[in-house]
């Protein structure tokens, strides 16, 4: 009795059960049918493909990146395909694939493994093709809520997808449903615009006269329902109550219309719009309700269509997602009207009559009466503004995504550890791995077991056992090996974490990074294996090795070194390495020690001494190199101790032997017989340059000569032949210097007297030999002076009066012909006179007399005197600034220097070219002093002269400044040029630098120390006259005739009176009897008969206070202080000018 109420109760159950059951059939039916019914108001069943849903197919395949993806309408017994990737069109039953089941859930359906899931294991679609293994669909539902299809996309292999992807499907299902309505709704205007103008003629007739009043509108014509065509207005408040009742169908027009969330035009056959509902004018920006008014879009055939938008209504603009404006006939509203095309989601930016922008999807269908003529249009505007915003921003969002996924090194995946496969890959596990994300996916549950290496299974499922206590955000790391698609095993560092969680709670998938670690395990295992080898080297050494701590503690030593010290292991232990090495190394050790701390220096190696336990000193090379650990911290040193004992004692006999031949300055050496060095004593590294450790071993013939000459084949013949050689060898140094030596070679031979090397001892006598040579160059140099100084004087009584009748000459011959004949011939004799002072100046070297000069002036003339008489074929350049320094100097010695020079570069330039001068400041500091050893600090004035010429050879380069030495063909050249300009250079304290490259040309330098001023202003016309005398009465003496004259007549044309003599005996005689009236004595030192000097002596003892003016043509610093001496109050050179010869007077008289 007591189970009676629980059978009642699960009777009751039961009932009730049965029951709901009946009563949810009942409803499911009713649903079913109110879905079909719903499904089949959009008339889209069997239609053609529409690339407006095309595209959203599209889209769904790839932000979902699966091959497949449908767009389904489920009816009542088959699924229909209104569009798809990756399948075929057509149909199939309502029972075959997964679509029905979102249907009946009614909400998204994602089966990850169709064959895991007993509910489509079996299915058709999973069986056989298309194969389905991944499915995820969303319904299509209706603003009633009904499913009356299914945007879905599909994977031959199992897969996941993001919540991203999702929330994408589910947007694209929602846009499907927006298209579809809007489709309806276009269908729906044109049949309800159709309908009203089959009623046009009934309205027309029940609107008769009494009526007429009640019409809002002023005449027939303009009365829209009366019109030719049919024209649909608005009906409003004031329509009359006839055709509101009896033509419901316009006031359900308008109904509509105003209720539709898309904008809806209508316009008559000339493209005007009549009639839009209040979507329209808010998308178009129109604050005014314009309802029952015509805007003239002007779209119509009745003109043409050119530019008339533009001009008619300007408010209308719109453009291509090109960015290219709309032409007028582009618009669907004109192709409807004009083609009676039907013209579906052209998607437009347009700009509002508000003046903002905004993108919409603009159809448009012509409307036609009964004779199928169109008579007008319905055009619909969709905004589609924030959803294609909402588009962009997602759009961004996933290539953001994306791009981080493929941009970064490491492989990011998703591995479902319920179905022990990877879900996710990005690319990078191609580049690590060699597997693209593809073949990842599709080998699923075999990719991890096949790959991964058979030791590390199950340190990898242990691994993943762990995340079933990890918690959210707790990341796990492993490293593990992997198959590469080559074979090869490479080695993963893995940073996991939970992803997602079942309904349990239970770790579903996790997300993780693989880093390519291989490189870093295969230093690792290098590493190790180093480390044994370098254990097992360490113990078996047969040298001692240890490891000692930064503070010199023996950390560890081997045998050998126990051996070596006399030590145990445990007695070094207790000691260290400083105690036991000699107190007069200890200093180089710490220092050495202190460097490698200082990272200084990576090792060194020392010889030092060290005390062996017994007390005796044991000599050892000792090596060391610091060991650091990751921060640069010391940890111990490594050192090898070599036992060096016997060498050293053997070294030291040596040493003792070796002194004495280091004692000498020659240079000694030993060589084999094939000329490989195998002794060099101290004097051989002093003479040639290169230290006994450079020298041995090396090749003697390339070591010490430039050439193997004939003489060292002669004399290595003959050492051979006789047992010894002598004579003069050229060498070079390390510094490649060339040295002349005299070499004694001898040959040595073994015990059982065959020759075994040579023995050379070489003297250098360079500097004997340049001594040598500059004895002999001072002797040809003093024949030449003495040549010079005996024809200067002749010379200079040729030119001495030419220069004075000239000048006298300037005052009869005042005409400006004569004027400028007498300037050239003054200019040629003083150049003569110039040129008489080089010759003495190179022979003797006299100092030149300096003024201020400008080069400027100089190289204009040089200028003019090339254009003149260099070949027409070389042009001539130059480039001087006007702010060109001043320089002290003889301006006749560097119009010489420049003048050669010029010369020079026209002789290298036969077939003719450019030759440039060219001047400038600069100062020279004390770096381009060290670099230039000629140079000294301070200013320069450089003057480069430069040739496209042949160019100079380098072994000619060397000995261009040399005299006498010359390149040009006999009779052509004297070799005395460059020469002369390197003296004159160096005499103004300046240099020369010359580059020059063969077939390029030459450039020369002068370098001249410069004054910083600039060229002094020209002194203004009206000089002062020169000076002139009171009557004083003149004693001229010369053996010249020409000279007395021209000097007398100069003297008397300024106020003097004049004697002269042709001899010094004559000179006394005259001075006996005018002694007293005679101011000056002009006297010429070099007269037959009795010279100056003679003839001075004794003019001073007739008076110890006359005076003299001393003339020569050897015009010399010796001989005016030679002069001085004797009491000559002034010397004047040959040839003088009129000016010098008064000023002199004149100064010597007050």
């Amino acid at each position: 009795m007591r189970n009676e109420p629980k059978t009642y109760i699960k009777k009751i159950d039961r009932f009730a059960i049965l029951v709901q059951n009946k009563i949810m059939t009942s409803l499911q039916a009713d649903n079913e049918t109110a879905r079909l019914e719903a499904l089949y108001r959009y008339k889209i069943v069997d239609t053609a493909a529409e690339e407006v849903f095309d595209n959203l197919v599209r889209v769904a395949a790839l932000s979902c990146k699966t091959p497949i993806a449908a767009l389904n309408l489920v009816d009542a017994n088959r699924q229909w395909l209104k569009s798809s990737v990756g399948v075929e069109l057509g149909e199939f039953p309502r029972n075959v694939g997964l679509c029905c089941f979102c249907i009946e859930q009614r909400d998204l359906l994602i089966v990850n493994d169709t064959l895991a899931d007993e509910r489509f294991a079996t299915n058709p679609a999973v069986t056989s093709a298309p194969h389905i293994r991944f499915y995820a669909g969303v319904p299509l539902m209706t603003p009633e809520g009904y499913a009356i299809g299914v945007l879905s996309v599909a994977d031959r292999s199992p897969r996941y997808l993001s919540g991203e992807q999702v929330e994408i499907l589910r947007l694209l299902s929602r846009q499907a449903i927006s298209q579809l309505e809007l489709r309806r709704n276009l269908i729906v205007v044109q049949q309800l615009a159709s309908k009203g103008g089959e009623e046009k003629e009934q309205a027309c007739s029940v609107t008769h006269t009494s009526d007429r009043s009640a019409c809002p509108l002023e005449n027939r014509a303009a009365c829209p329902l009366e019109s030719t065509q049919v024209e649909l207005s608005a009906p409003d408040t004031h329509m009359p109550l006839a055709i509101a009742v009896k033509y419901p169908q316009l006031e359900l027009l308008q109904t509509v219309l105003d209720s539709l969330p898309v904008g809806v035009w209508i316009a008559d056959r000339q493209g005007s719009l009549l009639q839009g509902n209040p979507a329209a004018y808010r998308i178009w920006g129109m604050a005014k309700d314009f309802r029952g008014e015509k805007i003239d879009f002007s779209l119509g055939n009745a003109q043409t269509p050119d530019l008339k938008l533009k001009h008619q209504n300007p408010q209308f603009f719109g453009w291509k997602d090109t960015g290219i404006p709309i032409e007028p006939q582009e618009w669907g509203l004109w192709r409807a009207i004009n083609q009676g095309e039907i013209c579906l989601n052209d998607r437009i930016e347009i700009q509002c009559w508000d003046g903002t922008h905004k993108t919409i999807l603009n159809s448009a269908i012509p409307l036609r009466n009964h004779q199928q003529e169109i008579i007008g249009a319905i055009v619909i505007d969709q905004d589609i503004t924030e959803q294609q915003l909402v588009e962009k921003a997602f759009w961004e969002n996933q290539r953001l995504i994306q791009q981080i996924a493929d941009a970064t090194p490491a492989i990011l995946y998703i591995y479902d550890l319920i179905e022990r496969r990877n879900i996710y890959a990005n690319r990078q596990i191609g580049e690590i791995l060699g597997y693209s994300p593809e073949i990842v996916q599709k080998m699923g549950s075999a990719f991890m077991p096949q790959m991964l290496h058979p030791s590390d299974r199950v340190k990898v499922f242990q691994h993943h056992q762990l995340f079933k206590a990890a918690k959210d955000g707790e990341i796990l790391e492993i490293e593990y090996r992997m198959r590469h698609i080559n074979g090869e095993w490479r080695w993963l560092h893995s940073r996991e974490t939970v992803f997602t969680r079942t309904g349990d709670g239970l770790p579903k998938q996790m997300l993780g990074t693989a880093t390519d670690i291989t490189q870093r395990k295969e230093a690792e295992e290098e590493l190790r294996e180093s480390k044994e080898r370098f254990q097992a080297a360490f113990e078996s050494a047969a040298i001692g090795m240890a490891l000692v701590s930064p503070a010199g503690r023996w950390l560890q030593v081997n045998l050998s070194l126990c051996e070596m010290l006399g030590y145990s292991e445990s007695e070094l232990f207790a000691t260290t390495l400083d105690a036991i090495a000699h107190p007069d190394d200890l200093e180089p050790d710490l220092d050495y020690v202190r460097q490698i701390l200082d990272s200084e220096l990576r090792s060194c190696h020392m010889e030092k001494r060290c005390f062996h336990k017994s007390g005796r000193i044991v000599w050892v090379l000792l090596s060391f190199s610091l060991v650091q650990n990751a921060t640069g911290e010391p940890l111990y040193f490594v050192v090898q101790i070599q036992d060096i004992t016997k060498r050293k004692q053997a070294e030291q006999k040596i040493s003792e032997q070796a002194a004495l031949l280091d004692v000498t300055t020659d240079a000694i050496l030993v060589r084999s017989l094939d000329n490989q060095i195998l002794f060099w004593n101290k004097g051989a590294e002093r003479l040639y340059g290169w230290k006994e450790k450079e020298a041995l071993r090396k090749n003697a013939e390339r070591l010490l000569y430039k050439q193997i000459y004939p003489e060292i084949e002669v004399a290595r013949a003959a050492v051979l032949s006789q047992g010894e050689w002598q004579g003069e060898l050229k060498k070079v140094t390390k510094e490649k210097n060339e040295i002349v030596v005299q070499s004694r070679w001898t040959l040595m031979r073994d015990g059982a007297g065959q020759p075994k090397s040579i023995l050379s001892v070489d003297t250098d006598i360079t500097e004997k030999k340049k001594l040598e040579a500059q004895f002999l160059r001072t002797q040809r140099l003093e024949s030449i002076g003495t040549l010079a100084g005996g024809i200067a004087h002749d010379l200079n009584n040729v030119l001495a009066p030419i220069l004075m009748a000239v000048q006298l000459l300037e005052k009869k011959l005042p005409d400006e012909a004569s004027q400028r004949l007498l300037d050239t011939l003054e200019n040629n004799a003083k150049r003569g006179a110039d040129l008489v002072k080089q010759i003495l100046s190179f022979a003797r070297g006299i100092e030149a007399k300096r003024t201020l000069v400008q080069i400027r002036h100089l190289i204009s003339e040089i200028k003019q005197i090339a254009k003149e008489t260099f070949p027409k074929s070389i042009e001539f350049k130059t480039d001087i600034p006007r702010d060109l320094w001043t320089l002290s100097g003889d301006a006749t010695q560097l119009h010489q220097v420049f003048l050669n020079l010029c010369v020079n570069a026209r002789d290298a330039m036969p077939s003719g070219g450019i030759l440039s001068i060219s001047a400038e400041n600069k100062s020279i500091d004390e770096n381009y002093a060290r670099m230039h050893l000629q140079a000294k600090v301070g200013a320069y004035i450089v003057i480069t002269v430069t040739d496209t010429g042949t160019g100079i050879p380098p072994d000619v380069l060397e000995r261009i400044f040399e005299p006498f030495f010359t390149t040009k063909e006999l009779g052509k050249g004297t070799g005395i040029g460059l020469s002369t300009v390197i003296g004159i250079v160096k005499s103004h304290g300046g240099f020369v630098q010359v580059h020059s490259e063969v077939g390029k040309g030459s450039q020369f330098q002068v370098f001249l120390p410069a004054i910083e001023t600039t060229e002094p202003q020209q002194l203004p016309e009206g000089l002062p006259a020169l000076p002139g005398g009171r009557g004083e009465l003149i004693l001229v003496v010369d053996d010249e005739a020409a000279i007395r004259e021209i000097t007398k007549e100069s003297l008397e044309t300024y106020a003097y009176k004049v004697l002269t003599a042709s001899d010094g005996i004559e000179a006394i005689a005259l001075y006996a009897q005018h002694r007293h009236e005679i101011a000056v004595v002009l006297i010429d030192m070099m007269m037959p008969s009795m010279d100056g000097l003679t003839t001075i002596r004794l003019l001073q003892k007739m008076n110890s206070q006359v005076k003299i003016i001393a003339v020569s043509g050897l015009n010399s610093n010796y001989q005016l202080g030679k002069f001085e001496s004797i009491g000559v109050k002034a010397f004047l050179a040959k040839p003088y000018t009129a000016k010098e010869l008064l000023k002199t007077i004149h100064l010597t008289i007050n």
